[in-house]
């Protein structure tokens, strides 16, 4: 770990009452917020345990996510120990939690200007660019952590994702091959690979990727209260690489003995059952429609209805769809681009 998060906090050894104030699981958030707040109120600590006693309580309400609460408290540990860099990560991933990620970048900025070979901020940083829509300057973050540890899968598979923000497929591609080189095949470089051959326009070796990601999935939700599942975007996006690859038999063979886990009214449309009216009067979770508009895109297009394919991905493309799935619009902004006449 970099020298700047060994902290003097970290160095010193624990007192008792940190062991009902970790900022670690082991014990329920409330109670440690409970024990670490007794710990600041009594104000009996020197300034640096009391920076402990913040900093464990700002732990805690970020798993429960009180961002709000947990950046104040991350602010004080601050003001009690300005030199540990563990604070301001904790701060500045506190407030990507939040969305405010001009702040985080802020206190990554911090980091990186303490120690400009700290990968780990260069990586967090990169991370927040890419969801602030800055594709290159993740890129740049994301060049920098992989320069520190040639090696990082993860570094190379972010790298990738902003690659194919930018529609550098080809670069995409390489970066989520070495992701898949160095850490062995993982459903999410999988899936990730495949969106970018797909994007390509190489939907053979796309649906062969999909495949190989189907089959490793984790077989659960793709949010804690969501009626979607992972691995059926996966099944979905096979089904569609098949049939553009001019597999038709196998796309629909792979796609009937597969358990689709989630939304039965996709399942149905893309079975030949069902109807697009079924799919949208069942989009009932937020942020769902952009990827049912891309799905019943994709499937008025390889059934050549080509106007009705154009309404529905121009629905899955715009803005609001840019920050609760960007797989799906940005699929159907290429779809759009291919589109034209």
């Amino acid at each position: 770990m970099a020298a700047l998060l060994l902290t003097p906090a970290a160095a010193e050894s624990s007192t008792p009452w940190e062991h009902t104030c970790t900022g670690v699981h082991g014990v329920a958030w409330d109670t440690q917020i409970e024990n670490c707040t007794a710990v600041i109120e009594a104000r009996q600590e020197p300034p640096v345990r009391l920076a402990v006693a913040y900093h464990h309580r700002g732990r805690a309400w970020r798993f429960k996510r009180e961002y709000d609460r947990a950046v104040a408290d991350f602010t004080e540990a601050i003001k009690l120990n300005p030199k540990s860099g563990e604070l301001y990560r904790d701060r500045g991933g506190a407030l990507f939690d939040a969305g405010q990620f001009a702040r985080a970048i802020a206190d990554f900025d911090e980091i990186v200007r303490r120690e400009p070979e700290n990968r780990d901020a260069h990586r967090m940083r990169g991370r927040i660019w890419l969801a602030a829509g800055e594709f290159d300057r993740a890129i740049a973050d994301f060049g920098e952590t992989i320069r520190l540890d040639p090696d990082d899968p993860d570094a190379h598979s972010e790298r990738g994702r902003a690659w194919l923000a930018t529609g550098k497929f080809d670069r995409a591609i390489a970066d989520f091959t070495q992701a898949i080189r160095f850490n062995g095949p993982s459903w999410s470089y999988l899936y990730d690979r495949g969106r970018a051959y797909y994007m390509r326009g190489s939907f053979a070796v796309a649906a062969a990727d999909f495949h190989r990601s189907v089959a490793l999935s984790p077989q659960r939700r793709t949010s804690r209260n969501s009626s979607r599942f992972i691995v059926d975007d996966h099944a979905a996006f096979r089904f569609f690489a098949r049939l553009r690859a001019r597999a038709e038999k196998k796309a629909h063979a792979e796609l009937a003995a597969f358990r689709w886990r989630g939304d039965r009214e996709l399942y149905a449309l893309l079975l030949g059952r069902g109807s697009p009216k079924a799919v949208f009067d069942n989009d009932l979770e937020p942020g769902s429609r952009c990827r049912n508009e891309h799905f019943v895109g994709q499937w008025r297009l390889v059934r050549g209805e080509l106007q009705a394919a154009r309404q529905r991905l121009q629905a899955a493309a715009i803005e609001e769809c840019k920050e609760l799935f960007t797989e799906f619009r940005q699929a159907a902004l290429v779809e759009l681009r291919r589109m034209r006449p």
